[in-house]
This record gives C-alpha cells, sequence and structure tokens, in this order.
C-alpha cells in the first residue's frame, strides 16, 4: 500500500470531484471547473493504476493494462477497491452466466452490480443486480423488445415477473397477466422514442446464493440517450464481464465525484428506516476513499446476525409471499411451485445459519439504535464535513 500522503492527496482529489460534481447539477460548468476535473482526473488514473497493482499483489488477479483501475479474475474485470469483496471465481462464473441469460440486447455489456459485487465480504445478499449497457437505434429498437417479450413468455427459470420502463416514463407490466404482444410493440415503440433506462425483474434459483429474485437494470445507450442513461448508474460499484466494451472509464472525475455524493446522500436518507441499506452504502464509500479503519468496523457490522444476513431472511420472506399471488398456468405454475418450494428451503438454511450466530438473539431494533445508528451518524458527519455535499 502506498504511504499515507500519496493516499490523503487522493483523497483530496475525490473530494474536489465531489464539490465539482455538486456544481454540475445543472449540465453547466465553468471553464475552471473544467480544467481543475482533466487535472484531477490525470491524477486520479495515475494513481488508480498503482493501487490496481497492488491490489492484484494482494488478491491474486492481474492488472488490467488497458483499463486504468480494473485487476482481472476469472471472467471479472474488477474495480481495484472491490478486489477483496467480490465473490469466489465459482460465483461469479456462475453470476455472470445468469446475467448473460438474462441480457436484453446481444451485444454491449453486463455488470454484476450492487451487494452481490460485495458478496465475498457480505456473505449473504437479498437480491441479484445486474446493470446492462445495452446499444440501440431506432432500426434496433424493436430487437430489445423482441428480447424483452422472450424473457416474459419463458416458463422455466430464470423466470420474469414484471417488466419496467424507468426513464425518461414510467410504464410497467407484470408478467404473465398483462403480457402480450401488444406490450411488445409498445415497449419498442418506447425504447426508438428514447427510453433508456429498463428494469426486469427475475425470480431464480442458483447454488451461490439460493432461489432469489434478480434484476437486470437495462440502460439503452446510443445516439442522443447515452449521457442521460449512463448518469443512471456508476463504474464503481460494477463489476463487468470481460472482453464487453465499457461504457466510460473508471477513473472519469465527473462520475467519481457524482458517485461519492450519492453515496453520502443515501447514507443519511437510509441510516434510520433502512440501517443495512445504509451500511452497505457506507462500506463503498470507505472502500473508495480509501478508510481501512471505516471499512474494518461497518463490514463488522454486516456480517453481524443483525446485519446482511437478517436483511436476505427479509428479502426472501417477501419474495415468498409475492410468488404465492402471482397467477399462472401450466408449465410456468410447475415452475413457480418449484421456486417456491426452492425458496423455502433457501430461508430455512439462512434462518439456521443466523441462529447459529453469536449475538442472533439480540433485538434487531437494539441493534439498529445501540450500534448501527451511532456508528452511521459518525460516519456520514464525518463524510458531509469532509464533502460539504450540499
Amino acid at each position: 500500500m502506498p504511504s499515507h500522503r500519496p493516499v490523503d492527496h487522493l483523497r483530496q482529489l475525490l473530494v474536489l470531484c465531489a464539490t465539482v460534481a455538486a456544481r454540475s447539477d445543472d449540465g453547466n460548468l465553468s471553464d475552471e471547473d473544467r480544467d481543475a476535473l482533466s487535472l484531477a482526473g490525470q491524477e486520479i488514473e495515475r494513481a488508480w493504476k498503482t493501487l490496481a497493482t497492488y491490489a492484484a499483489e494482494a488478491t491474486g488477479a492481474t492488472v488490467d493494462t488497458e483499463h486504468a483501475g480494473y485487476v482481472r479474475r476469472s471472467r471479472a474485470r474488477l474495480p481495484f477497491f472491490l478486489a477483496e469483496d467480490v465473490p469466489s471465481n465459482e460465483q461469479l462464473e456462475e453470476l455472470f452466466d445468469l446475467g448473460l441469460t438474462i441480457r436484453v440486447a446481444s451485444d454491449g455489456t453486463i455488470c454484476l452490480s450492487g451487494s452481490t459485487a460485495l458478496l465475498g465480504s457480505l456473505r449473504f445478499v437479498g437480491d441479484i443486480d445486474f446493470c446492462e449497457y445495452a446499444t440501440a437505434s431506432p432500426d434496433t429498437a424493436n430487437d430489445i423488445a423482441g428480447h424483452v417479450d422472450a424473457h416474459a413468455r419463458r416458463t422455466v427459470t430464470p423466470l420474469c415477473g414484471r417488466v419496467k420502463v424507468a426513464a425518461p416514463l414510467k410504464w410497467s407490466r407484470t408478467v404473465p397477466a398483462e403480457w402480450d404482444s401488444s406490450q411488445t410493440a409498445d415497449l419498442g415503440r418506447m425504447i426508438a422514442g428514447g427510453a433508456y433506462h429498463l428494469k426486469l425483474d427475475f425470480v431464480v434459483a442458483t447454488r451461490a446464493v439460493g432461489t432469489v429474485e434478480a434484476t437486470n437494470v437495462a440502460l439503452i445507450v446510443g445516439g442522443a440517450r447515452s449521457d442521460r442513461a449512463i448518469m443512471a448508474s456508476f463504474a464503481a460499484q460494477e463489476v463487468p464481464v470481460a472482453g464487453h466494451p465499457l461504457p466510460r472509464r473508471l477513473a472519469d472525475p465527473l462520475q467519481l465525484g457524482r458517485y461519492v455524493r450519492f453515496l453520502v446522500r443515501q447514507i443519511d436518507e437510509y441510516r434510520v428506516r433502512h440501517p443495512v441499506k445504509a451500511l452497505k452504502r457506507a462500506l463503498s464509500l470507505a472502500r473508495i476513499m480509501l478508510w481501512p479503519d471505516w471499512h474494518e468496523r461497518l463490514l463488522h457490522l454486516l456480517q453481524e446476525p443483525d446485519g446482511a444476513l437478517a436483511a436476505a431472511i427479509t428479502a426472501r420472506r417477501e419474495l415468498l409471499r409475492e410468488l404465492g399471488s402471482r397467477e399462472a398456468t401450466g408449465e410456468r405454475q410447475a415452475t413457480v411451485t418449484a421456486l417456491r418450494t426452492s425458496l423455502d428451503t433457501t430461508i430455512k438454511d439462512l434462518e439456521a445459519a443466523r441462529s447459529g450466530q453469536d449475538g442472533a438473539d439480540t433485538s434487531a431494533d437494539a441493534w439498529a439504535s445501540g450500534q448501527v445508528q451511532p456508528t452511521l451518524l459518525a460516519f456520514v458527519d464525518m463524510a458531509q464535513d469532509l464533502i460539504a455535499t450540499p
């Protein structure tokens, strides 16, 4: 690991990026801000290359010499600061196969995203998240709609339960109850007209995390919509499949600044009503800001019985109730029945794992108020003072 002085300077650069990003929400940047970001981006990229070398040596990965800040392991291209947190190679292979199965375009990039990218450290997750960057034009919009239609008509796992258009308009259909050929045509017209943010929800049985909901957030890039689509996610929270094109640089200074601000806002927003989610956001911020002491403290809380494990159980109980409310017939009904049985087994296994952990008999509310809230408050206060997030 480099000495404190270079690391402190890198943090200062990230704070600068966050400060400038706060002034860019209206889409306008002064020439002074652009120059500052350009210089910061060059320095960050050099630092990312150095830190990727350290991460590769520490984790047995290899440095991705073509993309600053990434290391390679299995089929994964990993941001260096996630190299210690990602799933095992066997889990990565299964998860990437799943992601390639549920994508909506034949080309583009599929990424493991969110909490699942931290599975190696968290040990338990409530769902599996993917982010797909799918290239589209008016001529290929119907191709994407056709892929979505194929998912909606599937009667085996991964079983699709809902298709949404999240931006720039709101449109949602449950599957199969509200899905027919007219929905496919509507979706094709929306994509051709500029829709850039789709979301498909599936249920799947996996070896890695048992039976769970798997979500593909498909961001449609190409033409004028690309900038808006790319801003809907962050490279720093994604693990792309190697061999596919990257939609942006990991060291992009404006994206990094926006990501840091996003994390600070989310920690503050969720620290009371959804403390486990806030802890995960805080863990991501501690990683990217290179705060190892905070990382260990936050991870310890997430690994306690009322942390990620309890949240994973709650998410699956909700999914079991939802599966029970879905109408289906024929082969699809047989698949739903099998998934409910498998999901019930997953829940029982997780509950057994929780009962076997020290401290499992404590009150979740007492854990949240006595340990998590003070930690998150201290962390977010420190981050807000440093980053001055408006």
